[in-house]
């Protein structure tokens, strides 16, 4: 079976068309926009300028899902939109103007389907996972292949650069303030505190864009790690290279120049209080886990 899954970030919207047979999947082709729909978010409403993007996107994937012959077209929406105080309404809208179905996942949820991503992936049947998104970061660990501790932070990169940062690229000062800010959010999660010790897997585009920067200035380009200290030295990019360092940004990351630098100081902070020396990038996430449930879901029917 043919199925498309729209997924509704903080940051872009992406559609992956994937083939579901006999419990597992086959991505066909993917599509993505960057919306920013975090910053369109504001006292519990979604912006008129920011639903009629939305509205646009979500119609055109739709549309896309109906003409590649999808026979089932599933949609969720995580960290912008649970900030929504009042969703039903605009469910309603997004319903009438594009046939689907849009479900707003809790934070557990995202962080269950991030772990049977991380598990599709990796096979693992028990350690920490994080996933970093523009809202949002689940950070939860596992054992048996059961989430055993979690906690959804309101620490996402794309939300912590219009929260602190005042230009393109963050200060020192600013970036001692996202530090200050995610270790106090941290705090609130004592049971998480040490519990990376055995190696942590990162998902979410802010990891993937931190390591494909790192490969480049490294030149470690079969690598899927990263240290505490190379974060560090991305963090620090812009005062030791300057204007070069804001070039390669740019260059590798167009769509994430604002929000990486906040996101890796993110990450920093979270591998400190899970105490562990480095992060593991994966592929998957949230959408991989989702399709492999669906998959298995498909194959006992």
């Amino acid at each position: 079976m043919l199925m498309g899954l729209v997924d509704v970030g903080s940051n872009t919207i992406r559609l992956v068309v994937a083939r579901l047979e006999k419990g597992t999947f086959q991505e066909v082709f993917s599509q993505r926009e960057y919306v920013g729909l975090v910053g369109f978010v504001a006292g519990g409403r979604l912006e008129p300028a920011g639903e009629e993007k939305l509205l646009e996107t979500l119609s055109a994937m739709a549309a896309l899902s109906r003409m590649a012959g999808c026979q089932r077209i599933d949609a969720f929406a995580t960290a912008a939109l649970r900030k929504v105080e009042e969703p039903a309404p605009l469910l309603r809208r997004i319903f009438q103007h594009t046939g689907l179905e849009l479900r707003i996942l809790s934070g557990k949820e995202e962080a269950r389907y991030d772990l049977l991503g991380l598990r599709w992936e990796t096979g693992a049947r028990m350690g920490t996972g994080l996933d970093l998104g523009g809202g949002s970061c689940q950070v939860f660990s596992f054992r048996e292949g059961e989430l055993e501790e979690g906690a959804s932070l309101p620490c996402g990169a794309l939300a912590l650069y219009r929260r602190f940062v005042s230009g393109v690229i963050p200060t020192s000062r600013e970036r001692r303030a996202i530090r200050r800010y995610v270790q106090e959010e941290l705090a609130r999660c004592p049971a998480l505190q040490g519990a990376g010790r055995g190696g942590v897997w990162g998902m979410g585009g802010t990891a993937r864009a931190a390591l494909k920067v790192w490969r480049a200035l490294s030149g470690e380009e079969a690598s899927l790690t990263l240290t505490l200290s190379q974060l560090k030295e991305l963090g620090d990019l812009p005062t030791h290279m300057g204007l070069e360092g804001i070039k390669l940004l740019s260059k590798l990351a167009p769509q994430r120049l604002t929000s990486l630098l906040p996101g890796v100081e993110a990450l920093r902070c979270i591998l400190e209080h899970l105490e562990a020396r480095e992060l593991t990038v994966l592929r998957s996430g949230v959408r991989e886990g989702y399709l492999w449930q669906a998959a298995g879901e498909e194959g006992t029917d």
